[in-house]
């Protein structure tokens, strides 16, 4: 096929693809090109795919041209092999009858499919779009299509930013842009914003989170490694008459759905600690985490929205590893009531 190899930048794509599969976290990635585009998310489906919890769902893929069709299909079946199966609209004229975990088509393929009935929106659970931003005929399909589904998107873009992709249509999205810095050379950068701030101490610390909390009008979700860690947060802000709720990955997904709706609904300043619990569980995108703890896994990092690390010098290695693997630079910020959240 003549295929190019990803640049290292967009190889990096593929990570947050796959680690945000549990929730419903939108990206824009701007300025990707070429096959690094078409690799990173063929590769991203597949993983995802692989993932029991997900594989009875759907993932649509939305795009344009012949050579397109073909390229997406043979990169899915190169990547997945016989364990995933591929239906592409344009390719044949043999009538979609459903058993197909990703669908290839052009947006008005897709409606007329979604329309029909034959697929649920509430089957699908990705919907990739290959740089739709340039085709202004296909607008009332694409409006159709995004005002019905209700999955996490993944918009690809090689140009600026337009009706479709702004923040109406893709509910806030984390957006990755690729930036040309030396000749050859991609980097990403990544719109949400973290900091650390440095603790001498960790006894010391719930001294500076309560401080930090008085600086955030919001509701926060606290990430911390333990449940005895988490008790004794629960314990601490409860005296100063701060509202928590704790969540462990003993709970079932009940008693977590009940505290996660409750934390959601924000009727009350309400902060919500996580005991070595993966953000994704919650199945929404936070306004703001706090780490308590940076996480012993590093997949367990929350690198889509805000995030405040609370860091003692043992941490710092672990910092810098973090910021590696996710391609984001991780910010020193000083405890200031007047400058934290602004």
């Amino acid at each position: 096929m003549g295929f190019d190899e990803p640049s290292t930048g967009h190889r990096q794509c593929i990570f947050p693809m796959i680690n945000s599969q549990n929730t419903l976290v939108n990206f824009l990635f701007e300025r990707v090109e070429g096959t690094d585009r078409m690799v990173s998310y063929s590769i991203a489906i597949v993983e995802r795919f692989r993932n029991e919890e997900i594989k009875k769902n759907i993932t649509i893929v939305i795009g344009k041209g012949y050579m397109w069709f073909h390229t997406v299909r043979h990169l899915l079946k190169t990547f997945g092999g016989d364990e995933i199966k591929v239906f592409c609209l344009e390719e044949t004229k043999v009538k979609y009858q459903g058993n197909y975990d990703v669908l290839i088509g052009t947006p008005e393929k897709i409606k007329d499919l979604l329309e029909s009935g034959i697929v649920n929106c509430k089957d699908i659970s990705l919907l990739v779009v290959d740089q739709l931003d340039e085709w202004n005929e296909f607008n009332l399909n694409m409006h159709e299509i995004l005002r019905n589904v209700n999955c996490q998107i993944f918009w690809c873009s090689n140009g600026k930013r337009n009706d479709f992709t702004n923040e109406i249509y893709l509910k806030s999205p984390i957006v990755i842009e690729s930036k040309d810095v030396e000749k050859n050379n991609m980097v990403l950068n990544c719109s949400s914003r973290h900091f650390n701030i440095g603790v001498e101490k960790e006894i010391y610390k719930l001294e500076v989170l309560e401080a930090l909390l008085e600086t955030i009008p919001i509701n926060t979700v606290i990430y911390c490694n333990s449940d005895n860690v988490a008790n004794g947060i629960s314990n601490y802000l409860q005296a100063h008459n701060l509202a928590v709720s704790c969540l462990s990955k003993d709970m079932s997904e009940l008693e977590i759905e009940q505290k996660t709706n409750e934390f959601r609904e924000g009727n009350v300043q309400l902060h919500l600690i996580l005991a070595n619990l993966k953000v994704s569980r919650l199945k929404f995108n936070p306004r703001v985490v706090i780490n308590f703890n940076l996480p012993w896994q590093n997949d367990k990092y929350t690198y889509w929205t805000p995030c405040f690390s609370l860091i003692t010098n043992e941490d710092r290695i672990k910092l810098k590893e973090i910021e590696k693997i996710y391609s984001i630079e991780i910010q020193d910020k000083e405890l200031r009531k007047y400058s934290i959240w602004n």
